[in-house]
């Protein structure tokens, strides 16, 4: 009976050393090498290796010391001590315990039961892997390998560890030794991590001959796709250098390789940005044919989708493959706010106003606070012509943009152009006022503009004034303006002729909103030349009845003369003067005033001014033979006009003036003028236009003054004047800081003149008078009648040469009346600009 107790005791301990042994199949471990993972269920079974002779002898000696003899039993409770001991060691393994599990396999590694001591230092050796200590773990391994346990799952491991260390070529003298599919996967990851650790040695060179080189050492690896990620990163290496055939190349061929779809997703990518758009997408085609793995067609998508994005985005953006490429990214995601947002504007830019404006309204209720859509909005309906909808649409929106403001501001200019050229004058200021008070600087600067344009810097300088770059700036601080000028007018020798030098020095003085006041002192030298002794003129009987020259006449003088001025500009435009004639002439001064009110079509001007053709007229003249003062012809009257575009570009304008002339011991006189004229304008730029046209002139004189015996004024005066001929007109006008305008005109002229009586005005009786005096007293001049080819010809031109000074010329002549009379000044204005 105690026999049979005995033999159920072994039984059970043999069984269960080999159950111990086979619970080692529950094991569950990932060993990861580079890329290639392997998992193992359990130890391997023992295979029979080359011998140990050819193995590599272990340093570490374990020394087994053979167990004394024992009583039967004492053996028995010590085996089945130790099983239970092994199999809690590969529980503790199993579940991850590695740092318990090595310590109670330690405690095993000395049993004198071969079979738990092996099967202890294997966990041992697994259990030091799984804790990264490689050597140790690689001694424990490499004794077992001498010990013939296990060869080939122990071969494994120690390759794997060898892998680890990057002790290639001990890792290949190992896998050799593995069954042939064991060998050919180790060989080839030894071959994949050999190459790993050679590309990254050059890895970060920067020298394009050394990458070339080392892609020319391992080619035949491409060919064998082996390491593709190293070659997936020598191609992206190469790109860099401008080696983009090469990269090509290699990445073409890489996409022959069964590499991982992560990799290949990457491959894809670097290719895209070596080829073209469209091959690409055929690349990207294939591969959705050739994979059904969800994540990689995801990314294939994603690619796509980016292609699809690069192709539009390379576009012109009137290109007719816009709306292609958009549909077919919008298929993939049709929320791309940014793929919508280009279709708006290029159907913006085809002129299809209404499917842009469609599409921009669509995403701005999705996002209303996105600038760009409200810029599209507002472009589509300044493009439709809608500016009220576009005035409402910005002037609503919360968002400051200076797109929204620059075309907000065009809107409010669009309308008062249009207010323009329906003459509704009153309109169109209003409107650009509204906008010079808005508070956005864009606003001003065009409103600005826009006064500046229509000849009122000063206004524009004062709704603009913090635009330091705007030619018109300076306008808004005072200035000095001196100048010179040369006048000369043909007549005959004597006092019908006229040299004039002139020298008015000028401050002007702005206020606000374009107002200005100036002051003015013209200095002037005038000339007419010396007509002889006892000289035809004044009362030239007195000298014939025998008196003697009282009085020398006036030939030359220094002359001087005061004005004041005010402007508004704007609508209307107010202009007025104040001044006198010469203070200092030989007839007392007289005031002198003009009054000038523009409603733009309409004018209307009222003047009480000098007239400027002889010395007689300027000032007056001392009569020789009396004491008698007479000239110093003034005009007073009216003049107004009409100015109308029917329609633009075509213009009219027609105007009528009525003045009474009187003067010291003058013969009073009144005259009449018309003046119509018919043209066209051609716009050659912003800046620039041309002005072509017909005139007529008619002008009238009650009576003829002009001779300089007592009584007359001095003064071209006609019965009858017509003219009529071609006018021309040549302007330049950047804002205010450069112009040049040109006017010319030609025709053909008849006068006819009156006769008049030598002496209108006689002092003194008949009787005291000799015959000749009496023949003087009571001839007459002779009128006469002419026809001619005269003209007309005035430029001006004016630019600024820095910010503080400007000059300015002008050159006139005149060869259209009963003589011929030229003009011609230079001058320069300082602005006391900070």
């Amino acid at each position: 009976m105690k026999a049979l107790f005995c033999f159920l005791l072994i039984f059970l301990m043999v069984s269960d050393l080999y159950s111990q042994e086979g619970k080692q199949e529950n094991i569950l471990k990932i060993e990861k090498f580079g890329d290639e993972s392997k998992v193992y269920q359990s130890p391997m079974e023992t295979e029979k290796l080359p011998s140990k002779e050819e193995s590599i002898k272990t340093e570490r000696k374990v020394i087994i010391e053979k167990p004394k003899a024992e009583p039967i039993m004492k053996k028995i409770e010590t085996r089945i001590s130790e099983s239970l001991a092994l199999k809690k060691a590969w529980k503790l393994y199993e579940d991850g315990k590695f740092n318990e599990a090595s310590e109670r396999f330690k405690t095993l590694l000395n049993s004198s039961h071969r079979d738990i001591a092996l099967s202890a230092r294997l966990g041992f050796a697994y259990s030091l892997k799984n804790l990264n200590l490689h050597d140790e773990a690689f001694e424990n391994f490499e004794y077992l390998y001498s010990k013939d346990y296990k060869q080939e799952e122990v071969v494994k491991n120690m390759v794997e560890i060898l892998l680890i260390k990057q002790k290639f070529s001990e890792a290949e003298k190992y896998a050799v030794k593995l069954n042939e599919e064991d060998k050919s996967r180790f060989l080839k990851i030894i071959g994949n991590e050999k190459l790993k650790k050679s590309f990254r040695e050059i890895e970060g060179s920067r020298d394009k001959r050394v990458l070339l080189e080392f892609l020319e050492k391992i080619e035949n690896y491409l060919n064998e796709c082996l390491s593709p990620e190293v070659f997936f990163e020598i191609a992206k290496a190469l790109k860099p250098f401008e080696e983009k055939e090469k990269a090509r190349d290699v990445l073409e061929k890489l996409l022959s390789c069964k590499a991982a779809l992560e990799l290949r997703a990457g491959i894809l990518y670097e290719l895209s940005s070596l080829i073209g758009v469209d091959e690409m997408l055929i690349t990207v085609e294939k591969e959705e044919k050739a994979h059904e793995e969800q994540d990689y067609l995801k990314k294939l998508t994603s690619l796509k989708l980016d292609l699809y994005r690069k192709k539009l985005a390379s576009l012109e953006i009137t290109s007719l493959e816009i709306e292609k490429i958009a549909e077919q990214i919008l298929k993939i995601d049709p929320e791309d706010s940014s793929t919508k947002a280009l279709l708006a504007w290029h159907y913006y830019n085809t002129r299809q106003y209404e499917k842009a404006l469609s599409i921009f309204s669509q995403l701005n209720k999705k996002e209303p606070e996105n600038e760009d859509y409200l810029v599209g909005i507002a472009y589509c309906y300044n493009a439709l012509g809608k500016d009220d909808d576009l005035i409402h649409l910005v002037e609503s929106s919360s968002i400051y943009s200076e797109k929204l403001a620059l075309v907000k501001a065009d809107a409010y200019i669009r309308r008062a152009d249009k207010n323009l050229s329906e003459r509704d004058y009153s309109k169109a200021f209003s409107t650009v006022n509204k906008l010079a008070k808005a508070d956005d600087p864009i606003s001003k600067q065009k409103a600005g503009e826009w006064y500046c344009k229509q000849g009122f810097p000063v206004l524009a300088s004062h709704v603009d004034s913090l635009n330091d770059k705007a030619c018109y700036f300076k306008e808004q601080f005072p200035h000095l303006e001196f100048e010179g000028s040369y006048r000369f007018k043909s007549g005959d020798k004597g006092f019908s002729r006229l040299k004039e030098f002139s020298v008015p020095l000028s401050f002007y003085y702005p206020l606000r909103e374009g107002q200005k006041l100036s002051f003015r002192i013209i200095q002037r030298y005038v000339s007419s030349g010396s007509a002889g002794e006892n000289p035809y003129m004044g009362t030239f009987y007195n000298y014939l009845n025998g008196q003697a020259q009282k009085n020398s006449p006036v030939y030359s003088k220094w002359l001087i003369q005061p004005e004041i001025g005010y402007e508004k500009e704007g609508y209307p435009h107010i202009d007025l003067s104040i001044s006198t004639t010469p203070l200092n002439g030989t007839v007392s001064a007289m005031p002198l005033f003009n009054l000038n009110l523009d409603y733009r079509d309409f004018w209307i001007n009222l003047h009480q001014s000098s007239v400027q053709e002889s010395i007689l007229s300027i000032q007056g003249q001392k009569d020789p033979y009396s004491n008698d003062k007479w000239g110093r012809v003034i005009k007073t009257g009216v003049q107004s006009g009409l100015n109308l575009n029917i329609p633009a570009p075509y213009w009219f304008s027609i105007y009528g003036e009525f003045n009474y002339l009187w003067g010291k011991n003058v013969w009073e006189n009144y005259s009449l003028e018309g003046n119509l004229s018919f043209g066209r304008t051609f716009s050659i730029d912003e800046t620039r236009e041309f002005d072509m046209g017909i005139f007529y002139v008619i002008q009238h004189f009650r009576r003829n003054t002009n001779f300089f015996t007592f009584g007359h004024g001095g003064y071209f005066s006609p019965q009858i004047f017509h003219m009529v001929g071609p006018t021309f007109r040549y302007k330049i006008k950047e804002c205010c800081g450069l112009s040049l305008d040109i006017k010319v005109s030609a025709g053909y002229i008849y006068y006819r003149t009156d006769s008049s009586p030598h002496y209108p005005k006689i002092s003194g009786s008949d009787s005291y008078f000799n015959a000749s005096a009496l023949n003087d007293i009571r001839g007459n001049y002779e009128g006469e009648s002419k026809s001619k080819i005269g003209g007309s010809i005035d430029v001006r031109f004016r630019k600024n040469i820095n910010k503080n000074l400007s000059f300015f010329t002008y050159g006139k002549g005149n060869v259209s009346g009963g003589y011929n009379e030229w003009n011609a000044g230079l001058g320069l204005i300082y602005y006391f600009m900070p």
